[in-house]
């Protein structure tokens, strides 16, 4: 369990915050294009987490697909990476939010174990990750809006079909964040295509030396996706935590 509570620390960083009016007129029409990207599902995109930046980590990062069928359904299947000494914990994870639960299941080694929460809950949960700002998202573009909220960016280049945008971390951010935010953690550089606005990285920390990426690349937009794709079922005899009770000391077992 702790194993897994790790996870969620690091995906914490991805969590959501409020938006305030620092960022620049022309950085704002790019990131507003974040918002709009549900109304172009369903796609499929493939993704890429990376950690580094000195920071001692459980894994070297994740690798995965994502699924995205509108704001409260999406499938993602991910995998961890080892660490640079070729350390770390290994785990398949996935994702699935039904329109109204959000299932995780992780495998360790063949040792697995699904949480679940529903959407409302899965909102809760991140808001309390980041010290009560902000609310929820399950989705690595929510995420992605969520950091545009959380620093104030500048166009810093629009060239090879892409524009870059780099922001700074806001204070409120910051002492949102509390003994969750690593030193360092104060720059952000974006990066989206010129053409979509569709995201094809972030870095978080000094850009030659990030503390965490997360890359997109193969974005394919679907006419439709697979009848049953955001179905879940818990595998028979693995258990099933109630992520809420869990996270707030209670039991929650099934």
């Amino acid at each position: 369990m702790k194993k897994i509570l790790c996870l969620g620390a690091i995906l914490a960083l991805l969590m959501p915050v409020t938006l305030t009016a620092q960022t620049s007129p022309d950085a704002e029409e790019w990131l507003k294009k974040l918002t709009g990207l549900y109304e172009k599902a369903p796609f499929s995109v493939d993704l890429e987490i990376a950690m580094g930046g000195g920071t001692p980590m459980p894994i070297g990062g994740i690798k995965g697909k994502l699924i995205q069928g509108d704001k409260t359904h999406m499938k993602m299947t991910m995998e961890t990476l080892p660490t640079a000494d070729g350390q770390g914990m290994s785990m398949n994870i996935q994702v699935v939010a039904d329109g109204e639960t959000a299932w995780t299941e992780v495998d360790m080694g063949g040792m697995r174990q699904v949480m679940k929460a529903n959407i409302e809950q899965a909102a809760a949960m991140s808001q309390g990750m980041m010290g009560g700002m902000g609310g929820g998202g399950m989705d690595p573009i929510a995420q992605l809006e969520a950091m545009a909220a959380m620093a104030d960016f500048t166009v810093a280049g629009t060239e090879g079909g892409e524009v870059r945008l780099v922001g700074k971390l806001k204070e409120e951010a910051k002492a949102g964040m509390g003994q969750q935010a690593p030193p360092g953690l104060d720059t952000m550089t974006m990066v989206l295509d010129a053409e979509t606005g569709f995201p094809r990285a972030l870095l978080i920390g000094d850009e030659a030396q990030p503390m965490v990426s997360m890359k997109f690349a193969n974005l394919k937009f679907l006419d439709s996706v697979e009848e049953g794709t955001f179905d879940y079922t818990p595998p028979e005899g693995v258990p099933v935590m109630d992520a809420a009770a869990m996270m707030g000391g209670g039991g929650g077992g099934q």
